[in-house]
Formats: structure tokens, C-alpha cells, sequence
């Protein structure tokens, strides 16, 4: 097995301070948002769509109806604490002095 030796210390740095670079711009924090609620919510609509299906066969695949429901609930809640953190960020914000 071969040992691969660690990158140069100044590519490692320049590659984080890339990559801070492009996590500090507005759109693509606005982008990961929207993506994070997108997939919320997809989350939310395969667990309604398990219960149609599992009605519809009269309790077939009772396991994975549950486990979509607690994907979609857990989903939900992330979604609603993450809504709740940006706004008390923002308070906090807005509460400084410049």
C-alpha cells in the first residue's frame, strides 16, 4: 500500500481561502437556501406520496411509509431550526452598532 505524502501547506491554505471566497458571496448562500428548502420539501412529498401508496394497497410497505414520514418530519424540523437561526442571526445583527 502506498503512502501518498500531504500537500504543500501554501496550496492547502490558497485552496481554503478559495473556497471561503466562494461560501461568502450572497448568491450562493441565497442558492444553498433555496436548495436546502427544495429538497425539504421533496422530502415531504415522497412521504405524502408512501401514505397514497401504502392506502391505496391497504398497508403494503408499511416500513418504508414510516421511514419516509420520519425523513420528511426530520426534514421539516432542520428546515424550521435553520429558519429560526437566520432570524435570530439577523436580529443580532441588527441590534450592533457600527
Amino acid at each position: 500500500m502506498a503512502i501518498n505524502p500531504i500537500a504543500h501547506p501554501d496550496r492547502i491554505a490558497a485552496a481554503t481561502q478559495q473556497t471561503r471566497v466562494e461560501k461568502a458571496s450572497p448568491d450562493k448562500f441565497t442558492e444553498l437556501l433555496a436548495e436546502g428548502i427544495d429538497k425539504a420539501n421533496q422530502k415531504v412529498i415522497e412521504g405524502d406520496q408512501q401514505v397514497e401508496r401504502m392506502v391505496e394497497t391497504q398497508g403494503a410497505n408499511l416500513h418504508e411509509t414510516m421511514i419516509a414520514l420520519e425523513k420528511a418530519d426530520i426534514a421539516t424540523r432542520l428546515t424550521a431550526k435553520i429558519g429560526q437561526k437566520l432570524v435570530q442571526a439577523y436580529k443580532e445583527v441588527s441590534r450592533m452598532q457600527v
